[in-house]
Parts: structure tokens; C-alpha cells; sequence
């Protein structure tokens, strides 16, 4: 029989896959562990926003996206930071204007990555210059909370490839998103929630950005919350507002105050959004480039979004009107350490040397192996899984996760053990997560005959009573087989003691339930 793959393919060492902007499907995970995510798509576009505690695939966000003013002379040229839009073109009514689909893009895009690194070349030999991305978000293994940052940091290189002098302005701009519950018909953001919504400028330690939250909604509520879009470079221009007017007016006044010197204009507006409505605002950094030099524009997205349904299912919701929601809601382990999304964007600001330096020694630790690359792209595959949706980390420090997710949820109630102990990535990056997961199977959820729950209901105490629940052998003794390796890993024989009792019931419970012919 012929081998199915030389073994020269079978252990060549070549390059990682690409994917040009015609692999629509192909994106990129960015933010912590338990914080929820943006990706990154191969086009260079900011996609599915999933930061509000449960997945949103094909989640968009309406006024938020990079761009790029390039002034050579006394001409100004703008574009988007995305190549252009793929096919096909298919919804009902067309683009709505918070695309921005009518504004003008590079001709092509590359997007490739080495986690937790992803990188995009941008290309339209038309312009002056040579532009690229690279995006990540910290990632530190044994080092969960700073592994756990709800913050996607953005990198733009842009090289002079011309003759002349240039000034290049690279602005960022969101929509305020405090109180965002989806798309409405005709392409407009649900009102419900908006309203007292703040776009304010910060300046901190070698920091500075605007930070967006509102005055209406309920600390307890699940829209209650804030993000920050900040930049590390000395030279900003702000428009923390856009242009309030009827129509799209707000996008054309955006459009045409970067194209006209790439330098933004403040409009003066002091008052937060009226009830049901939002405002999209704008950074910009303004740098000059001299043939042959590249320089690197710094930005940062943080959110804060700290709670979350106190139940497996996140298709209920909860109404915190005229009173409390507590015992509706629990929260994020990231509220241990910050208060709002700004103080996201401090800390980094603060530690961005070990931050990103031990990031890059984890990425080219994996990726200078002599692993053959499509073993690389798939250990790297599965590590994306712990920082996704399908998994969050509570402030009691619980780590709990979904076998997978829907489109729009968590898919099937976790930390489902049939599932869940075949997995091996945790255990090894972030030990004292996976040691959790045991804590929870040993001590919450294996009742006095010794019989295990295989999925974690006692982390939501009424959700699902406890007697129709079977047990299951192979999450079971899998656990079993996990707190082995997790006190061989550990050496914490104390720690090991804990979960003893626990063990020792469901081994037994085995071997009386499942072998009673032995």
C-alpha cells in the first residue's frame, strides 16, 4: 500500500498556512481567558464582538474599524485598514452606513498568525507605503490572571516606500457600546439599552484614550459596563463625538475631517447621548516617516463587562429594573483586579515590557521547534479553545467551561467530564486552572455514594435538579485519572489530601455501579 504522504511532507518544516481575504471564514481570536473575545478577519476587519459574556458569531459592530490617512504634500490620501469586501453581497438591504462599506479599502490582505500573534499584510501598490498588523493579546502560560486580560492590543507598521516625506495619521474609532443588544431592521444598533451614554478623553501614565460608558444602566445589569480605546504614542488627536445630526451625516463629517490633514477635530459636545442613542468616537495617532523608515502605531481596545447570568443557559436574561439583580448575576474573575476598562489599559501601559516580552518568548518557543507546522497549527488551535466563550473564570475563582458553543450561546451545560478529560492543553499551560476543574468534580459534585455529576451543576445551584442527572463512567474515572496527573504535575501532596475523599468515593462507585462481575 502506498503511503498516503511522503516523509518528506510528513516532516517538513515549511511555512505556516496563509489565508487571503477571499477565506471569509478564517479569523483570529483576541482577548484573555474568561473574558470573551473580538476576532480578526482575513481582510483585516474587526469581527464577531463577543466581549458581553457569551458568543455572538457574526456579531458586528457599527462604526468601529481602523483607518489610515496618508498626507504626501498637500495631498491628503484616506483608507480603511481592511482590503476589500468579498461576496457576497446578500443582505436584504444592502450595506447599512455603519459598514462603512462605501469608503474606500486596500486591494488585497494576508492574514496569518503565530500564537498568540496574528499578523496582516496589507496591500495596494497605489500608495506610498507598506502597512501591516500585528495583534495579540498577553498570553503567559502558568500566569492565568495575566493570560486573562480583557484587551486586544494592536500594532500598525507602516514603512515609506516612496521618496518623499510623509505624515501618516492611524485613527481608531468605536461606537459607544454600553447598553448594545444587536442589529435592528434597516441596518440601526436596538436602542433599548442606550442612553447617557459618555465618550471621555483620559490621560494617564503613557497612556491616553477615550473611555466609553453610560450613566443608565444598573451596576447588576448585564449590559453594565465600560471599554476603552487608547493609543501608547504622544501624538493624538481626539473626536470623542462624532457629528450629531440626522442620517448618516456623522460618518461623511468623520470622513472628511481625517481626509483633510489626517488630524482630528474635537466638535465640543460635553452632554451624554439621549435616551436611545449612542455616539461613535475617534483617536487618532499622526506620526512623520521619512523614506525607508517604518514606524509602529501602538493601540489599545480593553473592555469591562463584568457580569454574567448566574445560569448555564445565556439565553435567559434578568431585569434589574427598580431594584437588584444580584442573585441574578455573577462575575468575571478580571473584577478582582480592575474596576473599568480604563484601568485595563493602565496596567498594560505599566507592564507591557514583561507582558509582551514573555508572549513573544512563548511564540517563538512553539513556533522555533522543529515540530512540522501543521502540528504547531494545531496545538495552537486548541490553546485559541481557553481563551473563546466556550470557557469563563469566575471571581470566586471557579474555571468553568461549555463542551463547545452555539452561534449565539454556550453550548451544553459544563465542565462536562466526558468531554472535558481527554483535554490536555490546561493542564499543562495553566496547571492551577485545570486543579480547579478537579476541586469542583472531587468536592461539588461527587455526592456521598460516590457518584459524579458529569456536568457541573452545583456552580448554579436550581438550574437543573441533581437526581436526573447520571453519572458517567468515562468522565468519571477520567477525573480520576486527571487528579493523578495533576498531583504528579504539581508534586502538592497537601493539595492532593483535599481531594482525596472525593476520589477515593467515586473509584469506589466505579467499581461497585460499572464492575459488579469483577
Amino acid at each position: 500500500m502506498e503511503p498516503v504522504y511522503s516523509k518528506n511532507e510528513l516532516f517538513h518544516i515549511g511555512p505556516h498556512k496563509r489565508y487571503g481575504r477571499e477565506a471569509t471564514e478564517a479569523a483570529f481570536l483576541l482577548g484573555g481567558i474568561g473574558t470573551g473575545n473580538i476576532s480578526i478577519g482575513s481582510r483585516g476587519d474587526l469581527r464577531d464582538w463577543e466581549i458581553w459574556n457569551k458568543s455572538a458569531k457574526g456579531q458586528k459592530l457599527p462604526y468601529s474599524f481602523f483607518a489610515i490617512a496618508i498626507k504626501d504634500g498637500g495631498r491628503v490620501t484616506a483608507k480603511i485598514l481592511e482590503s476589500e469586501i468579498m461576496p457576497p453581497y446578500s443582505d436584504s438591504h444592502g450595506f447599512h452606513p455603519g459598514s462603512v462599506s462605501g469608503l474606500p479599502r486596500f486591494k488585497d490582505s494576508e492574514l496569518y498568525s503565530e500564537y498568540p500573534f496574528v499578523y496582516v499584510d496589507f496591500k495596494d501598490d497605489m500608495l506610498p507605503v507598506k502597512v501591516g498588523l500585528e495583534a495579540y493579546t498577553p498570553f503567559i502560560p502558568h500566569e492565568p490572571d495575566d493570560s486573562g486580560l480583557p484587551l486586544a492590543v494592536f500594532k500598525y507598521s507602516v514603512e515609506n516606500v516612496g521618496e518623499e516625506d510623509l505624515d501618516v495619521t492611524i485613527a481608531g474609532s468605536m461606537l459607544n457600546a454600553v447598553g448594545f443588544t444587536g442589529i435592528a431592521d434597516f441596518g440601526w444598533v436596538k436602542p433599548e439599552q442606550y442612553g447617557r451614554n459618555e465618550n471621555t478623553i483620559r490621560k494617564g501614565t503613557g497612556v491616553k484614550g477615550i473611555h466609553y460608558n453610560s450613566n443608565k444602566l444598573h451596576p447588576q445589569s448585564l449590559h453594565y459596563g465600560s471599554h476603552t480605546l487608547a493609543t501608547l504614542d504622544p501624538e493624538t488627536s481626539f473626536k470623542p463625538y462624532w457629528y450629531r445630526s440626522g442620517w448618516w451625516d456623522n460618518l461623511r463629517e468623520f470622513w472628511d475631517d481625517l481626509s483633510s490633514d489626517g488630524l482630528l477635530k474635537d466638535r465640543g459636545y460635553s452632554e451624554p447621548s439621549q435616551d436611545g442613542k449612542t455616539d461613535a468616537g475617534s483617536l487618532a495617532v499622526t506620526k512623520k516617516i521619512k523614506p525607508g523608515e517604518i514606524q509602529t502605531y501602538t493601540f489599545l481596545l480593553a473592555w469591562y463587562f463584568p457580569n454574567r447570568l448566574h445560569n448555564w443557559n445565556q439565553r435567559l436574561t434578568c431585569d434589574c429594573t427598580g431594584g437588584t439583580c444580584e442573585d441574578q448575576v455573577v462575575q468575571n474573575r478580571y473584577t478582582m483586579r480592575f474596576d473599568d476598562s480604563w484601568e485595563v489599559c493602565q496596567y498594560y501601559a505599566e507592564t507591557q515590557d514583561h507582558l509582551e516580552g514573555y508572549s513573544r518568548k512563548f511564540r517563538d518557543a512553539l513556533y522555533g521547534s522543529t515540530l512540522p507546522s501543521y502540528v504547531i497549527d494545531a496545538a495552537a488551535a486548541n490553546i485559541i479553545v481557553l481563551r473563546s466563550n466556550t470557557c469563563f473564570w469566575l471571581k470566586d475563582g471557579s474555571f468553568y467551561g461549555y463542551e463547545g458553543c452555539f452561534n449565539d450561546a454556550g453550548c451544553c451545560s459544563g465542565n462536562c467530564t466526558h468531554v472535558w478529560n481527554y483535554e490536555q492543553t490546561l493542564a499543562y499551560l495553566f496547571p492551577s486552572l485545570e486543579r480547579n476543574m478537579r476541586e469542583t468534580e472531587f468536592q461539588k459534585e461527587t455526592d456521598a455514594t460516590g457518584k459524579m455529576s458529569f456536568r457541573a451543576f452545583h456552580a448554579f445551584p436550581g438550574a437543573i435538579s441533581w437526581d436526573v442527572v447520571e453519572a458517567a463512567s468515562d468522565g468519571q474515572c477520567g477525573a480520576i485519572m486527571s487528579l493523578y496527573r495533576e498531583w504528579k504535575l504539581s508534586g502538592d501532596t497537601d493539595w492532593m489530601n483535599a481531594q482525596y475523599p472525593g476520589a477515593k468515593r467515586a473509584l469506589d462507585y466505579a467499581c461497585n455501579a460499572w464492575d459488579k462481575d469483577r
